[in-house]
Parts: C-alpha cells; structure tokens; sequence
C-alpha cells in the first residue's frame, strides 16, 4: 500500500494505491486551518504517520506495521 498526501498552500489532498497501480483520492484540497493550533487548541503543526483505528467500537483487532517510508517530492 503506498499513502500520498500532497500540501499546497493550506490545502491538503491524500491519496493511496497499491505499488505500482494508479493512485486513487480519498479526500481532495482539506483546509489546512482545521489543524491550526488556535483552532483545536495546542498542537504543533503537521504530523504524518501510520494511524488504525475501530472507529470507537471496542475491538481485539490489532495492526502492525512492518516498515513506513517517506520520499518528499521538493
């Protein structure tokens, strides 16, 4: 699974694809302001990681991550 997520300006677009296939959008031009520290109160910027969730339901699953690579593009 390769993860995309391309930055311009205070917009954010995120994108995934299987290695070597054409990668399909999962949310186009987000406002960047909603992650703004006065606007959530206290985080510090941008952060990109790997992230599972049950979406509130308990849940015994669990993931794991064997490797996580980042190439930027500039």
């Amino acid at each position: 699974m390769v993860l995309g997520v391309r930055a311009v300006g205070n917009k954010y677009s995120f994108f995934y694809a299987k290695e070597g296939e054409r990668f399909t959008t999962l949310y186009d031009n987000g406002d960047g302001k909603q992650i703004n520290p006065p606007n959530i109160g206290g985080m510090m910027g941008t952060l990109l990681g790997v992230y599972a969730s049950s979406n509130g339901k308990e849940s015994e699953n669990n993931v794991e991550f064997e490797w996580f690579d980042y190439v930027g593009t500039e």
